[in-house]
């Protein structure tokens, strides 16, 4: 959830009249933890078993300030860097991560920053920005006590690259990630930027979002912003996301296309029935939402936001506008789908964090994977740092998954008259009358997710729009493409495929004859049989949208875009 000092949409953290009832999915382990740690320095285990032997990633760290060590931060080799000589993935890293995540330095969040460090560390994940909510007691005291945990987490966990960052109240618009590259100044940035331009603090108007942005680019290096949810309140304007982009082209880069708290679509009440959307989405207008978005918006396909998911929607009139705005997908991890312990966040007012509390509900009420469980974002890079991961996905060399249902793509257009190739992000210059041929090669992990499962993908769908400049003629607020259409599906049964130490390659073809305008192409796949132009929406608790879908059985990737540019 995104609520803070701001926010009224959600209020998950819900009364106290459940039973309490103790589980062994949140504890404090003192000597037990202890122990543990020492038998698996001992035994030299996996990531995976060492919190198999623990009984549960939940036992990893309590919400307090335990040093974790290094027992989590080797234990494991990674494997994202594809070796050079490889047809499928040639020597790139693939570096997944998650850009929005909270401690309890935020009002409505949970765990110490060790802990999420050590949780996106032991399920994967490569890097991860600490994303706090702002508000005038994070920046009067918050952010002095989140950094020496930050430095601290970056030395105990050497694999996981940890940015500071924020997640600011967009004056004038819902919430945003401001991502820092690390530097001496990172501290000093952070704070200042949050006093000037958090809309909790200073007046919420589209003008002073505008500025914040443009501050934003005056840092060196200069940080990388996303917009949050941005289809979830309807805040987020079209004309607003043109402003930021026009205004910071070199910070603002894109929104999430599948938004975080991807478990609420499995909260139940006690009698079984749903009460919450994925994405804690499902809401209707509120004040301020721009009018021109439909009820349907304020809904999740396939658990991502209506602006990505809908094909010709408002992502592709922002890429038909030829803005290099990109989409990511992350947990938004505030507290753990099945944690059930409570906190008490009235300390936040006077101490700057919460803390836990002995009291337990009876059922999960929170909405949250673990960050790395679920969803994840992979750039693709030459170097592993924190510079090549800012680097690359301002290039836009990212796609996002939920699920683990791929873990490596390699996506490029070709000229058949100029021989140049282009990777993902890229913009290829073509002739006039040039043949353009796709490869596209995803791999499919060998190995199961995080619920226990292999997923098969079951097609993919190349997906093609014009680059026609459709603001110029219908406006900043225009969110729809009409040019964009599904080029191709491919069904993963009909196509060349082979099995290599990851996983199972899938490759495919398609040649775009004799283009005459520029356009760009982009990628998505799922789990799911159904065909159709756009996902399924999820399910309306009210049964108008037909039964419920359990976020494991719903599962997609989605690329970003190549451009191609047409010359005469």
């Amino acid at each position: 959830m995104c609520g803070n000092n701001h926010d009224h949409d959600h209020d998950h953290d819900h009364d106290h009249s459940h039973d309490h009832v103790h589980t062994d999915h949140c504890c404090s382990l003192g000597e037990d933890y202890e122990r543990n740690l020492a038998e698996q320095r001992a035994l030299s285990l996996t990531r995976r078993r060492v919190l198999q032997t623990m009984g549960a990633s939940t036992l990893l760290i309590a919400g307090g300030a335990i040093n974790a060590g290094t027992a989590f931060a080797n234990t494991a080799s990674r494997s994202e860097y594809s070796p050079q000589g490889s047809d499928n993935f040639d020597g790139f890293f693939y570096l997944s991560g998650d850009h929005h995540i909270h401690t309890r330095y935020s009002p409505d969040a949970k765990y110490h920053i060790e802990r999420q460090v050590a949780e996106a560390n032991y399920h994967g994940l490569d890097w991860m920005a600490i994303t706090d909510h702002g508000n005038v007691t994070h920046n009067k005291i918050g952010v002095d006590l989140t950094y020496p945990d930050l430095l601290q987490a970056r030395k105990d966990f050497p694999n996981t690259l940890v940015f500071v960052g924020l997640e600011q109240n967009i004056p004038g618009g819902e919430h945003g990630t401001v991502m820092l590259v690390p530097s001496a100044k990172e501290h000093d940035q952070i704070k200042t930027f949050e006093a000037l331009y958090d809309a909790n603090i200073v007046e919420s108007t589209e003008v002073k979002a505008v500025e914040g942005l443009k501050y934003l680019d005056t840092f060196d290096p200069k940080p990388i912003f996303f917009a949050n949810h941005p289809a979830r309140r309807g805040l987020d304007s079209p004309h607003e996301i043109r402003n930021w982009k026009a205004a910071a082209p070199d910070v603002a880069y894109g929104f999430e296309g599948a938004p975080g708290h991807q478990a609420a679509g499995l909260i139940r009440d006690q009698s079984g029935k749903l009460v919450a959307y994925r994405g804690f989405y499902g809401n209707k207008p509120e004040v301020g939402a721009w009018p021109g978005y439909p009820l349907e918006s304020y809904f999740t396909y396939g658990g991502f936001d209506w602006m990505t998911a809908i094909v010709g929607g408002l992502w592709d009139s922002l890429l038909g506008d030829g803005l290099r705005w990109w989409i990511t997908a992350n947990s938004d991890s505030h507290k753990y789908f099945n944690d059930l312990q409570d906190i008490d966040s009235t300390t936040f007012a006077t101490q700057g964090y919460v803390t836990e509390i002995d009291h337990y509900f009876q059922q999960p009420v929170y909405g949250d994977f673990r960050p790395g469980e679920y969803s994840r974002t992979y750039v693709v890079t030459k170097q592993r740092s924190y510079a090549d991961v800012i680097a690359g996905m301002k290039a836009g060399q990212v796609f996002v998954v939920t699920g683990d249902l791929i873990d490596r793509l390699k996506f490029t257009a070709t000229s058949a008259k100029t021989k140049a190739t282009v990777n993902i992000g890229g913009t290829l210059i073509a002739k006039h009358g040039d043949d353009i041929t796709v490869t596209i090669k995803v791999r499919v992990p060998s190995g199961d997710n995080w619920h226990n499962q292999r997923p098969t993908v079951d097609h993919i769908d190349l997906i093609a729009g014009l680059v026609n400049h459709p603001s110029k003629t219908g406006g900043l607020d225009t969110f729809a493409n009409p040019s964009t259409k599904i080029a191709r599906t491919f069904k993963a049964r009909e196509v060349e495929d082979h099995e290599e130490a990851g996983g199972l390659v899938l490759s495919m073809t398609h040649t775009f004859r004799k283009v005459e305008q520029d356009f760009y192409i982009r990628l998505r796949g799922t789990n799911n049989e159904y065909r159709t132009k756009n996902p399924r929406m999820d399910p309306d608790l009210r049964g108008t949208t037909g039964k419920p879908q359990d976020p494991w059985g719903d599962l997609w990737f989605y690329s970003n875009p190549i451009f191609v540019q047409v010359q005469p």
